[in-house]
């Protein structure tokens, strides 16, 4: 899939650890904000800390955006509703798909980022527009609020696995097989309910990690500059730096620009940006 629709608030929602590090990183998401209409964000990720599997990571990241998401908008019924189970293809074919060999170490790979995702819970309660609207003309908006785990592995042919299995990793399966994931109802809510962005994947993906997550939160404000003919965008460093959680918060400004350099280098050599500035808002 050259492109993936992506759904605008959970893109910008901190999931995924796209950094090159594996010290420091905060195994608990804990964000707060607000959305476009005033109304308050709660958003909690705990991660899994075992050595098993840990956390959703960059390879983590491919998957969810090059299978994942592309399977469940082929599945997406002609209402806009989302089936309970969604099949991903054969372990070869959804390796393909992400860009890995097809081989035995590989496909235990691609079922550790999928089982990363899955022991990942979350916390949200955050409001959601359905698309309706009240007698007044006004947008209705749906809440969402509960733990949950955005899917879980449900099976690999006629094989029903079990959180354990998936833990350990140890169970067999042929590659002709195929992966069904289960999404959790309020992951489903959420998919089917937001507008939704277009990511480049080729763009995306040559990308250093932490260059990725720049892209996510900022294609969608240049394309709204360069779409007006304008010839700059503006973000606060504190709003970026809440939804790029693997960054360190810096209180001293050279330090914030080294921080921000390392991150839209890629961009700069690439020509997609031509110039960061900095500015002190008092």
């Amino acid at each position: 899939h050259s492109i993936t629709f992506v759904p605008r608030l959970s893109l910008e929602l901190p999931f995924f650890n796209l950094t090159a590090r594996h010290k420091g990183i905060p195994k608990v998401i804990k964000y707060e904000g607000r959305d476009e209409a005033g109304r308050p964000i709660r958003w909690e990720v705990y991660q899994d800390t075992s050595a098993e599997i840990g956390p959703p990571a960059v390879e983590a990241h491919e998957v969810w955006y090059l299978l994942v998401k592309p399977s469940i908008d082929s599945s997406r019924r002609a209402d806009g509703t989302i089936p309970e189970i969604i099949p991903l293809g054969g372990v070869r074919e959804c390796l393909r798909k992400v860009g890995w060999s097809a081989g035995g170490y590989q496909a235990r790979e691609l079922i550790k980022a999928l089982t990363q995702i899955s022991f990942a819970g979350c916390v949200a309660d955050l409001w959601v527009p359905t698309g309706d609207q009240d007698q007044e003309g006004r947008t209705r908006f749906l809440q969402i609020k509960g733990r949950f785990s955005r899917m879980s592995v449900y099976a690999i042919g006629e094989y029903h696995l079990t959180e354990d299995e998936l833990a350990q990793n140890k169970f067999e399966f042929d590659l002709a097989d195929v992966i069904y994931i289960r999404l959790d109802p309020l992951e489903a809510k959420l998919q089917q309910l937001q507008d939704r962005r277009i990511l480049d994947n080729q763009y995306l993906f040559s990308l250093s990690p932490i260059a990725r997550r720049w892209y996510e939160l900022m294609a969608a404000k240049i394309f709204g500059v360069v779409s007006n003919n304008g010839q700059f965008c503006e973000i606060r460093y504190s709003w970026y730096i809440k939804h790029h959680h693997t960054l360190k918060p810096q209180y001293k400004r050279f330090r914030v620009v080294e921080q921000m350099k390392r991150v839209v280098k890629d961009h700069v050599e690439r020509g997609y940006i031509r110039k960061v500035e900095y500015r002190a808002i008092k």
